[in-house]
């Protein structure tokens, strides 16, 4: 789902384990790979939402997102990494993932004795 042809790319997928509404709060580090080098990153869901508009960061910084967002189960978001047409650098993922689901068990009223 990158929006350009970037050659060889790096996705991580998340699946939504229920649905409901989670919180993603985390970060790509970029890191140093020299001069002409470079890294693009993005982040959709399996609708074609973009929920981190593709982006060139610079070398050896931090890219923050946060978004919250509803799901179905097993609809995914995709953290994808490109290399924007230059030699590419080093990119890790840091990101936690927070649900608001509640167990469904425990909003049934118990019975009157």
């Amino acid at each position: 789902m990158l929006f350009r042809s970037e050659g060889l790319a790096a996705v991580v997928t998340w699946t939504a384990p229920a649905a409901g509404t989670y919180s993603f709060n985390g970060s790509f580090q970029i890191g140093q790979n020299g001069e002409n080098s470079a890294a693009s990153t993005a982040i959709v869901d399996s609708t074609e939402k973009v929920l981190l508009a593709r982006s060139t960061p610079a070398m050896g910084s931090n890219q923050p997102f946060k978004f919250e967002k509803a799901f179905k189960k097993g609809e995914t978001v995709q953290f994808q990494v490109g290399t924007d047409c230059k030699v590419g650098a080093a990119v890790g993922l840091n990101v936690e993932v927070t649900s608001s689901v509640k167990d469904n068990e425990s909003k049934k009223k118990e019975p009157k004795s």
